[in-house]
């Protein structure tokens, strides 16, 4: 078993105010439904992605059930709901109204301007890292190619981006269960940085079991506890998927009416 002894959270990036490009009133929405419900129940088109959808939320969330990802018991543990990535697609795309669109980016991610793709792809050693931490092993192949010009990768990569945008991640240390050992100071072993090396731990942890130690003048000899630690990249915690949020990060066409449609499509009858 293990304990947290230290969590350094990194604040999530704030979602633009939108700005409406296209707006509806009451009366245009009711119509907007209306026609989007005959399409819905005539077009089969719509239907196409909604089995690559839910292959999708079922990989994801076996990759978030692992305990190398989210140590569940400890963090939270994300799950995508198919149904919210499908009515984020029929949202954003649908068939025929942007059919190129549709059969390439039925997510949008990845078009022209839009930096989200940058977010999915990174790979320094602070988005890049929270990629890696929400992208499947199943999904590492990941290119701007593939997910500008390939549906399925265009949806992999947005369910990507709006995770990203929703949790909080963090580094912590977590600390083995037990009682302290003890390690020699030694000719090779002459700073805290090597010690914590050569016996898996911290030297944050070495300085709060040695309290009185001076770091800077280790002796040959001086006897240091220590117990076995590691600092871990996890996903801390996790906005609610719900519709007002997904349209808030997701929103970026500026759609007044993008949180009804989403309601709408997801309440939509399979």
């Amino acid at each position: 078993m293990q304990t947290i002894s230290h969590i350094q959270t990194y604040p999530r990036r704030p979602s633009k105010a939108v700005e409406y490009k296209y707006s509806m009133n009451a009366t245009e929405l009711s119509m907007w439904k209306r026609g989007a419900e005959i399409s819905l129940r005539n077009n089969p088109g719509w239907r196409k992605y909604d089995g690559v959808i839910s292959d999708i939320a079922a990989t994801y969330n076996r990759h978030f059930q692992g305990d190398g990802v989210c140590s569940p018991g400890l963090f939270v543990v994300p799950f995508v709901d198919p149904k919210l990535l499908r009515a984020i697609v029929y949202t954003e795309t649908g068939p025929g109204v942007k059919q190129e669109a549709w059969e390439k980016r039925p997510m949008q991610i990845g078009n022209a301007g839009d930096l989200g793709i940058n977010d999915v792809l990174a790979t320094d050693n602070f988005i890049g890292e929270n990629a890696k931490l929400i992208l499947p092993d199943a999904y590492k192949y990941l290119t701007f190619e593939n997910i500008r010009n390939q549906a399925k990768e265009n949806i992999i990569a947005g369910t990507a981006y709006l995770l990203m945008r929703a949790c909080t991640f963090a580094t912590v240390t977590l600390i083995d269960d037990g009682n302290p050992s003890e390690i020699s100071v030694t000719k090779d072993l002459s700073n805290l940085e090597r010690i914590a090396k050569a016996v898996e731990t911290t030297v944050e942890v070495l300085l709060k079991l040695n309290p009185g130690i001076n770091p800077n003048s280790l002796r040959p000899g001086q006897k240091l506890l220590y117990i076995k630690a590691k600092k871990k990249r996890v996903i801390y915690s996790m906005e609610r998927l719900d519709f007002n949020f997904t349209a808030s990060v997701y929103n970026v066409s500026g759609d007044s009416a993008y949180k009804d449609k989403l309601e709408f499509f997801y309440n939509f009858p399979d």
